[in-house]
């Protein structure tokens, strides 16, 4: 993802960029679709019901240097998660 990003051309995340604004700010086409985007705000707690319009313009104003560092600083930071099971659990003293 680095060399991809690292080769990338401003042009080129142009196209990117306009590919997901179009799927963002696609209009609902049936009832369900908009109360279902509506509830997903709520459950943000976004009430003003603008977030994708504020995602919209965050993605507009992305620079393809602000990738760049930003992947840079990503494998540093790791996540585990270690799940043990009940049985694990039941056998210790």
């Amino acid at each position: 993802m680095q060399k991809q990003l690292a080769d990338m051309t401003e042009e080129q995340l142009s196209t990117y960029k306009r590919s997901v604004l179009s799927r963002i700010n696609q209009k609902e086409t049936s009832l369900y679709q908009l109360t279902g985007r509506y509830w997903r705000e709520i459950d943000r707690k976004e009430y003003s019901f603008n977030s994708r319009e504020k995602f919209s313009q965050s993605i507009s104003e992305l620079r393809l240097r602000d990738l760049q560092d930003t992947l840079k600083h990503l494998p540093d930071r790791r996540f585990t998660v270690e799940s043990v099971g009940s049985n694990l659990l039941a056998a210790k003293p």
